[in-house]
């Protein structure tokens, strides 16, 4: 029968320095058509992505003022806060804040500082990160792959445990398991090339197993050829008579011819 492992068993972690991914592990080769994937997957990803910094305006300084971020961001989901300290003389007040690109976030405040005056804006960008996933798959016979949304950030780690089932080779054996209860159940057996010795006993008769009754019945008795319709093995038994006591000292029996077990490949 199939020599085997049922299940292979493994880990994959991916840290920053596997950016993108994806990421693949190893296993002994399996049959793509037969085989099944489950995986636990522990993925620490932080939900949003922070940047900040604070700047000071002083004498001369005119609007708008733009600070570019060090890491592009998706407008679609990205807010920015600003607290702003200054010290200006009459209305001219406040400081207002706007994403205009995916790298620039645009301050925006009256007219121009004077001489004496300043504006320190402390400025946070929020973006929060979309729904992400990561999947583990059979990529090949000897390979399993993890796959993840985005790019993996300083201190972000995914880890996937999985296991590998290959069932083919489980119903191989099973296959063989029937095949061979077929033949040692005998249902649809032909007995024949009998050698007989002087007393009248069988020393010498063959035994031949077929897939169904009809094919059975069909055989040629004492056929010398190769495996008929239907037949799936045949085993000769010989035995050695005690003439005198007319007892059966041994039985050997030898199989001499068998199909390769049905269905397997």
């Amino acid at each position: 029968m199939s020599d085997y492992s049922l299940v292979q068993r493994g880990q994959i972690a991916a840290t920053s320095a596997d950016g993108a991914g994806p990421k693949d592990f190893t296993i002994s080769a399996v049959k793509t058509a037969s085989t099944f994937v489950t995986a636990r997957v522990r993925d620490r990803r932080q939900n949003a992505f922070v940047q900040r910094g604070t700047v000071t305006w002083g004498d001369g300084t005119t609007s708008p003022q733009n600070v570019t971020l060090g890491t592009a961001i998706d407008l679609a989901c990205t807010t920015c806060h600003v607290t702003f300290r200054e010290n200006r003389d009459g209305n001219a007040r406040g400081v207002a804040a706007e994403l205009t690109s995916t790298t620039n976030l645009q301050l925006r405040f009256y007219g121009t500082i004077d001489a004496g005056e300043n504006i320190e804006v402390s400025w946070e960008v929020i973006e929060r990160k979309p729904r992400r996933m990561a999947t583990v798959r059979l990529l090949n016979t000897t390979t399993v792959r993890m796959e993840w949304d985005g790019t993996l950030a300083a201190g972000e780690t995914i880890e996937a445990s999985f296991d590998v089932f290959d069932l083919e080779n489980f119903g191989d054996d099973i296959k063989e398991i029937l095949f061979r209860l077929q033949r040692i159940l005998g249902d649809n057996m032909l007995q024949d090339s009998i050698l007989l010795d002087n007393a009248g006993n069988m020393t010498q008769f063959r035994l031949r197993f077929f897939d169904s009754q009809a094919n059975a019945a069909a055989a040629t008795p004492d056929f010398t050829g190769g495996l008929q319709t239907g037949e799936t093995a045949r085993v000769t038994l010989t035995q050695d008579i005690n003439v005198a006591t007319n007892d059966r000292k041994s039985l050997l029996k030898v199989r001499t011819d068998v199909i390769a077990t049905p269905g397997v490949n």
